[in-house]
């Protein structure tokens, strides 16, 4: 709309100005691909791989896929809240997008449950490719380090960490 209200040497100037910001691009992006790759083979030469582990990469590869279904079951429920609201009283128009927002509401939770599942399985499988073991994350404090005898509320500890 705005583009039909402009003059010719209005659109000519736009174009040209459009294009003084573009031209610079491919220049940059080929110098970038270059430094890129010289460090890979600086990389390479130190003995550094430069592609991450395969479960990090099907982590990912999951995590983009649950990701866009998780975007289309919101975008269904939005649909489907939006024809529940125009529907005017009409049952059928009614029960359907009812049954649509239950479904996606449905797929939501299934969802989660395969993104937790997969999330913990890549953790164990990550973790058994790199020797160490899971330890699932707490809101608990860490143990206390110091003896129990100086955990008492009247005792000032000695330099031998006993009380007195």
């Amino acid at each position: 709309m705005i583009i039909r209200l402009l003059s010719e040497k209005a659109k000519l100037a736009l174009f040209y100005a459009a294009s003084l910001f573009l031209l610079p691009l491919p220049s940059s992006a080929s110098t970038f691909g270059s430094a890129i790759s010289q460090l890979h083979k600086v990389g390479g030469s130190a003995g550094v791989s430069s592609s991450p582990p395969l479960a990090t990469l099907i982590g990912n590869i999951l995590s983009v896929i649950l990701g866009a279904v998780g975007i289309i079951f919101v975008v269904l429920i939005i649909q489907s809240g939006i024809q529940y609201m125009t529907s005017a009283g009409a049952e059928d128009k009614v029960k359907e997008a009812k049954k649509r927002i239950m479904a996606a509401v449905i797929g939501i939770v299934i969802l989660l449950a395969a993104y937790s599942i997969s999330s913990f399985t890549i953790l164990l499988i990550s973790n058994a490719a790199n020797g160490t073991q899971a330890t699932p994350t707490t809101n608990e404090a860490a143990p206390s380090t110091t003896s129990p005898d100086t955990t008492a509320t009247n005792c000032v500890p000695d330099a031998d960490n006993s009380c007195w």
